[in-house]
């Protein structure tokens, strides 16, 4: 008892001198906090429905994972397809399944509440990684307004790998350096590697990068003294040092298995790594692509970050000697930015680049945020008082124009405005029947993108969805041919063996069939196209169309829908557009499918039919 009051007296001792500690920039970031907090629930509180389109939109297919976990499906294989794994990292999604299921929510509200939650950390993680690097409590707080979270806060695993996985790493493994590599610090490090790996691709193939960086430092680079190199050190501490690289990269790879394993054997055994290994730019390109991404000056507050970031860079230029902290700032920021750049070795090498896109993405900003921090940092420090004035000023300007960028989203952008409409009432009885009537795992059959709203409010698994949301080592335009045959093809007994190999239950038809796949003018004309089954027009596809008398024109154009806007960097490609079995809004599909489905229930909507949901009778009984 006398050893427990002790405990707490010494808590409470604890507790005391901590608050006693705080400065003004600890009490602010708390407020920062508050004040973030307030402004997503504004924005939340107007949402009827995710801000993105539920017919292929990406906000809704992470709905779709999380929804996935929280009736029971593995995190770990795919959400959307009975074979492959998941199209998006699964780690984000397993936290906010799992919420959603612990506390009786729907995925939609789960994803909602965790991000004020993930919100609240990302602001504390960049406070901390601010004050560790600079030693400075107001360059840490203008890093947290720079680098914040979109004002659609966190509702994506891209979103969760850029402002939580990511901080949260670089804490762990500055807190490795900074307290004498400590074997506790390398297990955290490797766990929160191996849980960036789970987060994003990047967390992989960037952080592997950074990680190795590290190493290189650890083993040799902290032996470099300006007096020559400390041979005797660097004997003394070989063995400790490799060991904790060993137990970083170990755990962390490790970890990744969960996820990788597919990949790295595919890797080993020398297969193509599918989407991982695309590379559509040529050089100039990119580079006008990176050069854009880097000197954004698209708002008030990338702006001023554009602005940091040219007198950081011009910094060393004047400035007559930098200090240790520095010189790694900008050393590590000039990997950061040459990073995406390694195809130049890569392609020519070893036939393959890793998403430099995406690299530009993930490693840019951080880049920005490390070298504008620096910048803060001297000004700060070079001009007094008057720097104080001015980096205090820059304080103020940096939150008012996240107010800006919060007013100019919530009003202006697109989807923010569709996310205060409500779900199509009808899609919502639906999806209560398939929650309440099938299993996580039952297959179904229908149009790819109205797979992509039922599977979004179910979790439940299609025998296809558009090619990007299907797993990169899954076959899609197999997947979409076998849908052709299968809805709209001539022969029954191959009919059947599709319908067994995809383990099909389920048949969806609603009143969206056509609309999903075509735009239809109002005299009832067909003028362009959604996203109907298309497919390269390869010889091979041809055939196979044509020895089922599948109804297809042929045509150029980029596959995804979303990026059918002359983007230059988009791929057109000459494909076959395949055409339903009838041009009947209500059945669309081959007659002859019709002996294999048992109606099960219909939806109706102002007294018409507007969905159906059959079952496909046992095949040979």
């Amino acid at each position: 008892m006398a050893k427990r009051k002790r405990g707490s007296k010494e808590l409470k001792k604890r507790v005391i001198r901590t608050w006693r500690g705080l400065e003004w920039q600890d009490f602010a970031l708390i407020g920062l906090i508050l004040f973030r907090l307030i402004l997503l629930w504004v924005l939340y509180s107007g949402f009827n429905q995710l801000p993105s389109p539920i017919y292929g939109g990406d906000l809704y297919h992470q709905l779709a994972q999380v929804n996935h976990i929280k009736y029971g499906g593995n995190p770990f294989s795919s959400f959307s397809t009975l074979e492959g794994k998941p199209t998006y990292f699964p780690f984000y999604a397993f936290l906010v399944g799992n919420f959603a299921r612990v506390f009786h929510l729907d995925g939609m509200s789960a994803m909602f509440i965790s991000s004020y939650f993930f919100v609240a950390l990302s602001l504390l993680l960049l406070y901390l990684v601010g004050l560790k690097i600079f030693k400075n409590k107001t360059v840490a707080l203008a890093g947290v307004l720079m680098y914040a979270a979109p004002p659609r806060g966190i509702l994506k695993y891209t979103e969760f790998a850029r402002y939580v996985v990511y901080p949260l790493f670089f804490v762990t493994l500055l807190n490795f350096f900074q307290k004498k590599q400590k074997w506790l610090w390398a297990i955290l490090t490797g766990i929160v590697f191996g849980i960036a790996t789970l987060s994003h691709a990047m967390g992989l193939l960037f952080l592997i990068q950074v990680v190795l960086g590290a190493s290189l430092y650890l083993l040799v680079g902290k032996y470099i003294k300006p007096k020559g190199f400390d041979a005797k050190g660097f004997k003394q501490d070989l063995l400790k040092n490799i060991a904790l690289i060993a137990i970083i990269i170990g755990t962390g790879l490790a970890i990744s298995l969960l996820h990788w394993s597919e990949a790295f054997t595919a890797w080993l055994s020398g297969e193509p790594l599918g989407n991982l290994t695309v590379y559509k730019y040529t050089f100039g390109a990119f580079l006008k692509f990176a050069f854009r991404s880097l000197f954004s000056f698209g708002s008030p507050g990338s702006g001023l970050m554009r602005v940091l970031f040219i007198l950081g860079i011009i910094a060393p230029f004047v400035i007559s000697k930098l200090n240790a902290m520095m010189k790694t700032i900008y050393i590590v920021s000039g990997l950061l930015l040459l990073l995406p750049f390694h195809f130049i070795i890569t392609k020519p090498l070893f036939g393959f680049s890793l998403v430099p896109n995406h690299m530009v993405a993930h490693a840019y900003p951080i880049a920005i945020f490390l070298v504008s921090c620096l910048a803060l940092y001297l000004i700060l420090h070079a001009f007094g008082r008057y720097g104080r004035f001015v980096v205090y000023l820059i304080l103020v300007l940096l939150l008012l124009f996240t107010v800006v960028e919060f007013s100019t989203y919530k009003n202006t952008n697109r989807w923010a405005k569709a996310g205060t409409s409500s779900l199509t009432p009808y899609m919502l009885d639906v999806a209560q029947w398939i929650t309440t009537n099938t299993d996580v795992n039952d297959v179904f059959v229908t149009t790819k993108e109205i797979a992509s709203a039922v599977n979004a409010l179910t979790g439940r698994k299609f025998l296809t969805l558009k090619e990007s949301h299907v797993d990169l080592f899954l076959d899609s335009f197999q997947r979409e041919a076998d849908l052709a045959v299968l809805l709209y093809g001539n022969d029954d007994s191959y009919r059947e063996e599709l319908i067994q190999k995809y383990r099909a239950k389920y048949f969806y038809w609603d009143i969206f069939w056509f609309r999903s796949e075509f735009v239809i003018n109002e005299k009832g004309k067909l003028v362009s196209f959604f996203d109907p089954i298309t497919v390269p027009a390869s010889q091979k596809f041809i055939d196979y169309f044509d020895r089922f008398n599948i109804s297809y024109i042929r045509t150029n154009m980029a596959i995804d829908p979303s990026k059918r806007d002359n983007n230059p960097l988009v791929k057109k490609e000459d494909v076959l557009v395949v055409l339903p079995a009838e041009l009947n809004f209500t059945h669309p599909w081959s007659r002859q499918l019709d002996k294999y489905l048992k109606e099960l229930v219909s939806f109706k909507d102002k007294g018409g039919t507007v969905a159906k949901i059959f079952m496909f009778k046992p095949i040979g009984k």
